[in-house]
């Protein structure tokens, strides 16, 4: 029990040393512009890059179960512990609410790296997604569903990534025809360097 204590009381003690970092960065920041007279545009560009305690990112999962956020960033062991925890329950139950009040309410699930769920792992990702529709009152096919997803082996016109999107979103070729498209990324072309070019030292 002691043991339990002191380890709570060391992970409060490091979340106040953080926020007090990030509180001194940022009047850091505010001095530096006041100082330096910075335009309008170029003072909010600067702020961007720190973070402010007073900002609309959220820091603590206590927050999100108070007040769920608009876009949250997980990962699938995370929320298969959330679909399972009964405090996480506001955040699924609000959205799902959120969702009934107007058709015009879109619910976007965006998943990066999508060619390494293959397999196994895959299939449980593929499921828990499923899981986590279905407590939205959404399935793969509902209208106010978009799903967005990064990969870098993806090819459009190829039948294997097709099949790939169709088995692990759960939905048939027609669906996929009609609602589904993979956008290749292409290089921008970079002109050579001229061969009397003056190279930086």
């Amino acid at each position: 029990m002691t043991e339990l204590l002191q380890s709570t009381t060391n992970k409060v003690n490091q979340l106040k040393e953080q926020l007090q970092q990030i509180e001194t960065d940022s009047n850091r920041v505010a001095q530096y512009i006041q100082q330096t007279e910075e335009t309008k545009s170029d003072a909010k560009d600067l702020k961007s890059f720190f973070q402010r305690l007073d900002g609309a990112e959220m820091r603590s999962r206590f927050d999100m179960q108070v007040a769920p956020p608009d876009i949250m960033i997980t990962n699938y062991s995370m929320l298969s512990i959330m679909l399972m925890r009964d405090i996480d329950k506001g955040i699924f139950d609000e959205t799902k609410q959120w969702l009934e009040e107007s058709e015009n309410n879109i619910f976007h699930l965006i998943i990066d790296e999508l060619h390494l769920y293959r397999g196994t792992q895959g299939t449980e990702v593929a499921y828990l997604l499923k899981l986590v529709l279905n407590r939205l009152g959404l399935n793969p096919n509902h209208p106010q569903l978009r799903i967005l997803a990064s990969s870098a082996s993806l090819e459009a016109g190829d039948e294997e990534s097709k099949n790939f999107v169709c088995d692990f979103f759960g939905v048939n070729h027609e669906h996929f025809n009609q609602n589904f498209k993979i956008i290749e990324g292409k290089n921008n072309p970079i002109t050579s360097f001229p061969e009397n070019g003056r190279k930086l030292q």
